[in-house]
């Protein structure tokens, strides 16, 4: 399926669809609102021209950017990468310059023992503990990466959201300003046929009425409208006037099977898998409290303290331990591990399950707002038809004043439902993208 809403400023829809009274309508929009956006420039918020519309993966790419969620989220895999080289410095050998001076009164006169000393330090063994965390740490820093393309998708849903909230307002100013236009166009129509003696008096109060109401509903949507945009420029940092069209493109796996493939590679849960072998990583570390430790370390002498066992420049000492009693600490420790893997397992099916079932919901919306968005633009097409008709009528005196106010509130209305449907359809094929993994800064 293919279709398109015209760029804000210069229509919502395509003409097929709205009469040129409502692309006019909406191209008055722009002009009306660029002043409230030109007073908006804060700080890096970058200014996009008089003529120009800020266009979604361009408002995707911007919220990236700027957005402290993202940031925190790569600050966190600059930790990961820091323990990753701590845990790694735990399997490697260490060497310390070392010396001592010893003041002893054993003989008369009393002396001084002074040494320095090279000491090299290698572990050998501790119960695979070390092992554990080096790989724990490097699935820390997946996991960071994963998040970081997780928040990324967040981030695109939530721009996503503003966008169409933007889009949503400038449909509903430009079909109400039509709708002010017409009302007002009519009520001029109609004081001219009260001068002649065509039209009642109650008919010029009806008309009234329904400009101050249609001049009422044009004001809240502005207010809208205004919100909608603050919190766009807000969340992209560029001062927009207006946001541009949304094309609908295929999507890109057209069932139910494949989408769901492609949600459980989301980047998001596979950091939830990750975290769940970390967790069973932890376990691993725990056990190693039960198990023994083994060392070596080598002391090459400088100067070494002239005592009895002062001979020979170098000495290597095998260490090693075992753990017997510590109160229960360590099969606590390991329980506490096994716990925590046990919540992560629960977290990581959690998530998938969510997941799954808000693709689905997603899915299941598109299929049907597809077929809604077709009866409702056909809708307005035929109400569009039946205003003009029974206008026609009214000058002829076929058809009551009344008749034709109904006519034309039917047919506004018809609009408006069908561009409300057309946006929500094209909001949730992103959001339906962006569910399975795209960025929405992308295309």
């Amino acid at each position: 399926m293919a279709a398109s809403f015209s760029r804000a400023g210069r229509g919502i829809m395509e003409a097929r669809i709205l009469p040129s009274r409502i692309l006019n309508g909406v191209n008055l929009v722009a002009r009306q609102f660029g002043g409230f956006t030109g007073a908006m420039v804060l700080g890096s918020q970058v200014a996009l021209g008089a003529d120009s519309c800020l266009d979604l993966p361009s408002a995707t790419r911007a919220a990236i950017r700027v957005s402290e969620s993202v940031q925190i989220a790569n600050a966190a895999v600059d930790e990961a990468g820091a323990q990753l080289d701590q845990a790694r410095a735990g399997v490697l050998p260490s060497v310390v310059l070392s010396g001592s001076a010893t003041r002893q009164d054993a003989s008369t006169p009393s002396e001084t023992l002074t040494g320095s000393r090279i000491v090299l330090t290698q572990p050998l063994f501790k119960g695979g503990r070390e092992y554990a965390l080096l790989r724990s740490a490097r699935a820390q820093v997946d996991a960071g990466t994963a998040k970081v393309a997780g928040t990324r998708i967040k981030t695109g849903r939530e721009i996503t959201a503003s966008y169409f909230s933007v889009l949503a307002a400038q449909a509903e100013v430009a079909s109400l300003s039509e709708l002010s236009k017409l009302s007002e166009r009519r009520l001029g129509e109609i004081k001219s046929r009260i001068a002649i003696g065509r039209s009642r008096a109650t008919d010029g109060l009806g008309a009234e009425a329904q400009v101050s109401s249609a001049r009422a509903q044009l004001d809240g949507a502005r207010i809208q409208l205004e919100s909608s945009l603050r919190a766009l420029v807000s969340a992209t940092g560029i001062n927009a006037a207006s946001v541009c069209d949304v094309t609908l493109g295929d999507l890109p796996f057209a069932n139910w099977d494949d989408i769901k493939v492609k949600v459980l590679a989301r980047p998001d849960l596979i950091a939830e898998r990750i975290a769940l072998n970390m967790a069973g990583e932890g376990v691993k570390v725990a056990r190693a409290g039960h198990l023994p430790s083994l060392d070596l370390s080598g002391n090459y002498y400088l100067k070494r303290p002239d005592t009895r066992f002062s001979s020979g420049d170098w000495d290597v000492t095998l260490n090693a331990s075992l753990p017997l009693f510590s109160g229960g600490g360590v099969s606590a420790a390991v329980r506490e591990a096994k716990a925590r893997e046990s919540q992560q397992s629960m977290r990581a099916q959690l998530a998938e399950r969510v997941a799954i079932d808000e693709a689905r919901d997603l899915w299941e919306k598109y299929q049907a707002s597809r077929k809604q968005s077709g009866l409702l633009e056909d809708s307005a097409s035929k109400s569009d038809a039946w205003y003009r008709r029974v206008a026609q009528d009214e000058r002829m005196g076929l058809a009551t004043s009344l008749e034709t106010l109904q006519a034309l509130n039917s047919s506004i209305d018809a609009r408006r439902a069908a561009v409300k449907a057309r946006v929500q359809l094209a909001q949730t094929w992103r959001t339906l993208l962006l569910a399975m993994g795209e960025t929405g800064g992308d295309s």
